[in-house]
């Protein structure tokens, strides 16, 4: 309100300081039509800027308004999403205390902790997965790939396990991605280059994972010569 009272004063003002003088001057060089065109034009510039700052005026309010009301509905997805998430994990802890045998049931649990990114909640739900049925390559490699999140290497006795399953499938990329990553994180090159040109083969070169698979492939080979 004040903004406007201060436009009303300052018009008022051009009023009195330009338009009267200019008019008066006109009114000794002009026709009459000449001099209402003149008024109408000077007291029309005023109000033709006041007119368009209310217009561009209005307009960001409402695009800042739609900014708010977009964040405000991701918020509240993000919110359901995390309380649709936590509220299926308490379920299954639930459903385990009375089914604590259901390698299934971990390893759902498990794969909704990691979604979660409760790295050694689902380590532990996925280990038990792991034990209740050994032989499930499924629940072995999540839990193996917790494993090397975790330490950044796998344990012998798990990297045997991974190695068997390799010669059983040699084609499975799960399989060729974990052994490259802990041959490189041990530092034994070779095998990494090796694992990540077989599995370069699932991918085209110019792919996202086929371009960072090579990168990989180069940077292992720089240290391997390094080694040497």
């Amino acid at each position: 309100m004040l903004f406007w009272l201060i436009i009303a004063g300052l018009t008022l003002v051009v009023v009195l300081v330009l338009v009267l003088p200019v008019i008066g001057v006109a009114r000794r060089n002009m026709g009459r039509s000449h001099i209402l065109l003149l008024s109408l034009l000077t007291l029309g510039l005023p109000l033709t800027v006041l007119l368009l700052y209310q217009h561009w005026g209005d307009y960001d309010r409402v695009q800042r308004a739609q900014l708010v009301r977009q964040r405000i509905t991701q918020v509240k997805k993000e919110i359901a999403q995390t309380g649709s998430r936590q509220a299926l994990i308490s379920q299954f802890k639930a459903h385990l205390k009375e089914n604590g045998k259901s390698a299934k049931g971990w390893y759902l649990l498990g794969k909704l902790q990691l979604s979660d990114e409760k790295i050694q909640d689902a380590m532990a739900s996925l280990k038990k997965a792991h034990e209740l049925e050994p032989k499930n390559r499924e629940y072995t490699i999540a839990y193996f790939r917790t494993l090397i999140h975790d330490k950044q290497h796998l344990p012998t006795k798990a990297r045997q396990i991974l190695e068997s399953l390799h010669k059983e499938n040699p084609n499975q990329p799960e399989l060729l991605e974990l052994l490259g990553i802990d041959a490189y994180n041990t530092k034994a090159y070779p095998k990494a280059i090796a694992y990540w040109e077989q599995l370069l083969s699932f991918y085209p070169a110019d792919s996202p994972a086929g371009k960072q698979l090579l990168q990989l492939i180069a940077d292992a080979q720089t240290r391997r010569m390094a080694q040497h």
